[in-house]
């Protein structure tokens, strides 16, 4: 259930800090006499919860690895909806990118549940590539929220601050674009361990060479 407080008055309803916590905002629903608006975003909690509770029916029924990627699903669906919950009734830039953190981790969560039916090199490549996944929303995330921090220090209108947003926006993307040949390097590197001696140094080699390439790109 998402929280709600007391209204002081119709319409109203307290702005919940999301970057302290999402858990803050997983808690009982606590309502006074409140307006339509207020009915409504109640109704939806239930629904949700009601969603929530359904869905947790269904992993019980199931066993094995299914049934863990059953809990990671409805554990992510509900930080994700915690974090939609903060972005609209805060719009801001840090609350646009807690939700698409919130998603990144959601995502990555179920991806390595799903290499657990995997073994050997195979799931070690599964579990790779869902980090890469996972480095590459969240680079381009810290991306879009600089970009959004430079724009606003852009907005001030000086000289200096417009140089500082172009650094600033310069530094955010070389910073992106290392995380994600970091994390491609390490996937590319990942399968030559399929190999063995000079073989597998050989496919190291060109799996450096040809991420730097792509780099430089």
């Amino acid at each position: 259930f998402i929280a709600h407080t007391s209204c002081r008055k119709t319409g109203e309803i307290m702005k919940i800090k999301f970057s302290t916590s999402l858990l803050a905002l997983a808690m009982a629903i606590g309502t006074s006499g409140c307006d339509r608006e207020t009915s409504k975003a109640m109704s939806s909690d239930m629904d949700d919860a009601a969603s929530m509770s359904n869905h947790a029916e269904h992993c019980g029924m199931l066993a094995g690895n299914a049934k863990d990627i059953c809990e990671k699903e409805a554990d992510g669906r509900k930080w994700v909806d915690a974090a939609e919950f903060a972005a609209k009734q805060e719009p801001s830039a840090q609350h646009t990118y807690d939700l698409r953190i919130a998603k990144a981790d959601a995502e990555i969560s179920v991806a390595k549940e799903r290499c657990d039916d995997l073994s050997g090199n195979p799931e070690d490549v599964c579990r790779q590539e869902a980090e890469r996944a996972f480095e590459t929303a969240k680079a381009d995330a810290t991306l879009q929220l600089k970009l959004s921090d430079a724009d606003a220090v852009a907005r001030r209108a000086t000289n200096e601050a417009n140089q500082e947003a172009a650094e600033t926006s310069e530094e955010a993307r070389e910073d992106a674009a290392e995380v994600k040949h970091d994390a491609a390097l390490s996937v590319a590197k990942e399968k030559c361990d399929r190999f063995a001696n000079d073989e597998r140094s050989d496919c190291i080699e060109t799996a450096e060479s040809t991420e730097s390439d792509y780099a430089k790109n």
